[in-house]
């Protein structure tokens, strides 16, 4: 499908039934999201980005993603109906030693494309700082993490694109990094 195509009851009932089946019953409507908080942990000393993450996702209700990037990028994000706040987030990564800065909140998709990315000589801040820059400016990738340590890249967007390789390796090369490998995950 083309992105922004919206499929039609008539559409669909006519393709089932040319099919051999009976449309039993159709509902339309957007596809489900969740509630992203963004924002920056500062106070990070290199490799102590799991442990802010642990104090967030300890600290919030049911949360669908906890991130927290060796940039100090992270995101939150809990299912529609449920809502935490700038000061709770505050508040966790207070008690582990941490502050927040540059909050935001969005509706993301609750079943995004994720693609993690392989990039060897993403080994420092400055590298991962550079990549992260790098991916977050492609076209609809929403949300980009970089992981200096494990060297790793993953990106998130709101369906599959198969442009995305070449313009990852594209991007990234500009920034003077190489890709190793790179796939569709269900992380």
């Amino acid at each position: 499908m083309k992105p922004g195509t919206v499929l039609s009851k008539d559409a669909v009932t006519k393709v089932i039934k040319d099919a051999g089946f009976v449309v039993a019953s159709f509902e339309g409507g957007p596809p489900p999201t969740v509630t992203a908080y963004t924002f920056r942990v500062t106070g990070l000393a290199p490799g102590a980005h799991g442990q802010a993450k642990k104090a967030l996702a300890a600290a919030i209700d049911s949360p669908t993603l906890v991130v927290v990037d060796a940039t100090g990028a992270a995101a939150v994000t809990l299912p529609s109906e449920k809502k935490t706040s700038e000061a709770a987030l505050k508040d966790a990564l207070a008690k582990a030693g941490y502050s927040l800065e540059g909050f935001a909140v969005a509706q993301w998709p609750a079943a995004p494309a994720v693609y993690e990315i392989d990039v060897p000589a993403m080994t420092d801040a400055a590298a991962a700082t550079k990549a992260r820059a790098a991916l977050t400016g492609l076209e609809k990738v929403f949300a980009a993490e970089v992981y200096s340590e494990s060297r790793k890249a993953v990106i998130r967007l709101n369906e599959p694109c198969s442009a995305i390789e070449k313009n990852s390796r594209e991007a990234l090369a500009k920034a003077g990094l190489e890709v190793a490998t790179f796939r569709l995950t269900t992380r």
